[in-house]
């Protein structure tokens, strides 16, 4: 490839990655200005103004060309597969650059990470982008979820979201309850794993001003504060083992005792997953021989 062909490639790769950043901009805040695309890539006003027309073409279905405005979403339209919910969640759990993702600067919807190995699918019926663009506009919003406790059937919530969580492959929502007569919104943080949201849509009773006039949103647990808790190792563990899971969980030592810092909420679920309910149970298991659980029990300190 010559100079000239690379150089043109590289300009068309260029063009490419903001033409997929309005779309997905617009995909998540309902509207695109040349301005996003300025301050994302720090291309000038022309630049960025041949790409919201190039957009405009290449997506028709899609957008709504409103000028020197820029370009808004239709009503009803299709997201192309390229915005979608699906695809977004991969790319931030990617670490994609913001502007990769269809965000100016940081991006507002965090994740985290944490322990955990529950395989799921993420499927493009519009229920991501509904709590994503919930969360970017701080509302609340309906959604139809099973839990997994017995016999539980799928039921009607209101929540308020504040950021999502990727635990091992398992994408989950991190929100507040809303009580649906008073419009208060619960200072205890919950998480709903994504693949168990039946359906999810927008009430107008649950905007950010209706919200903010009864609830002081600042106050909220919005990522929980980190708990210290007191874990007991199995006692089985070699010195090479506890230096390894000491380092995989991010134990510390303190005196006698090892403490692990996780999220609140988590608490229950690192009991569930890593600490021993019967013993007994595992020794006629295929994990006979191994050592597990890594942990006997965790305290909150």
């Amino acid at each position: 490839m010559t100079t000239k062909q690379e150089k043109d490639e590289k300009i068309r790769a260029q063009a490419e990655r903001r033409g997929l950043f309005i779309l997905r901009h617009a995909a998540l805040y309902g509207s695109v200005k040349a301005k996003d695309v300025r301050e994302a890539f720090g291309v000038g006003h022309s630049s960025a103004a041949t790409d919201l027309r190039s957009a405009a073409e290449n997506w028709p279905l899609f957008f709504d060309d409103l000028g020197r405005a820029g370009l808004k979403t239709k009503i009803f339209a299709v997201t192309p597969p390229e915005a979608r919910g699906s695809e977004l969640l991969k790319l931030i759990g990617q670490s994609a650059r913001p502007e990769d993702v269809g965000f100016v600067g940081n991006i507002p919807i965090k994740t985290s990470l944490s322990p955990g190995y529950v395989f799921t699918g993420n499927s493009d019926d519009g229920v991501v982008e509904v709590i994503m663009q919930a969360i970017l506009d701080e509302r609340g919003i309906d959604i139809s979820y099973v839990g997994m406790k017995k016999e539980e059937v799928r039921k009607a919530r209101a929540i308020y979201p504040v950021g999502l969580e990727l635990a091992g492959r398992q994408w989950r929502v991190i929100a507040h309850d809303i009580e649906d007569k008073t419009l208060k919104i619960s200072s205890v943080g919950k998480t709903f794993a994504l693949a168990r949201i039946f359906e999810a849509r927008a009430n107008a009773r649950y905007a950010a001003k209706s919200l903010r006039a009864k609830n002081d949103l600042r106050s909220l647990l919005r990522w929980g504060l980190d708990a210290r808790c007191k874990v007991t190792l199995n006692p089985h563990m070699t010195a090479d083992q506890i230096e390894a899971v000491t380092r995989e969980f991010g134990l510390k030592r303190e005196g006698a005792s090892y403490v692990v810092s996780l999220p609140a909420r988590g608490i229950e679920e690192f009991r569930r997953d890593y600490c021993a309910t019967d013993m007994n149970a595992l020794k006629d298991s295929a994990l006979s021989d191994y050592v597990y659980p890594f942990f006997l029990s965790i305290e909150l300190l």
